[in-house]
């Protein structure tokens, strides 16, 4: 049987992930429990966040204890192990066979999946188009991706984003008024997100307020 992981998300386009089908593992992340509800069953979570309070001022206050009550396998990266069934992540070991370049749980997960031989790669609920998922996050990603389609992989991805991941409504140059429309919105689309984003990851880094670029 061919291996197949699915990555799911929290965005939209989640709903679309294969759950209950035993033909999938299916890995997600995070505090996305609170979306998926008990009956979408996932084969095995990452939370590679600290327990810190950088990390708790971004989770409900219960989120690690629902963390350590799973019975699926849990990759960490930080500390203690946060549950039973806990794997701590060789980020390192990734990093030699592959590339030293992760910057969202999504290319960790890409990696290991590499590593471990699946053949079929499909990501759910990740557009990765606001603050600074779009800024470092889906350029990884799509790296990640991109490496393994030259591998032989299947890559799909399902989200609700026309400009997201892996995905464009037009040809540059050759729909030339429709590619920079589309690419306009979008671009306001984001400097929304991060006027609202960088305010409260400032405080959350304990800036005193959003730095300048000639602060940094």
């Amino acid at each position: 049987m061919t291996k197949k992981v699915a990555i799911i998300g929290l965005a939209g386009g989640w709903q679309s992930a294969p759950w209950g089908d035993p033909s999938w593992e299916r890995w997600s992340i995070n505090d996305g429990y609170l979306l998926f509800g008990p009956d979408r069953k996932c084969t095995r979570w990452f939370e590679l966040h600290g327990d810190t309070p950088l990390t708790r001022a971004r989770r409900n206050p219960d989120h690690f204890d629902r963390i350590r009550a799973m019975d699926i396998p849990v990759y960490y990266l930080h500390g203690n192990p946060p549950a039973p069934n806990a794997i701590k992540l060789d980020a390192d070991a990734l990093a030699a066979v592959w590339r030293d370049y992760f910057t969202w749980t999504g290319s960790y997960q890409v990696a290991l999946a590499l590593t471990e031989g699946f053949l079929e790669i499909a990501v759910y609920g990740a557009p990765l188009t606001g603050n600074r998922e779009a800024v470092v996050e889906r350029p990884c990603m799509a790296w990640w991706l991109g490496l393994a389609e030259g591998h032989g992989i299947t890559v799909t991805v399902h989200h609700d984003d026309p400009t997201g991941l892996l995905r464009h409504p037009y040809r540059y140059a050759l729909e030339d008024h429709e590619e920079r429309t589309a690419t306009y919105y979008a671009s306001l689309a984001l400097r929304s997100s991060l006027d609202a984003w960088l305010p409260l990851e400032a405080e959350r880094l304990g800036f005193a307020e959003p730095m300048m670029l000639e602060d940094a």
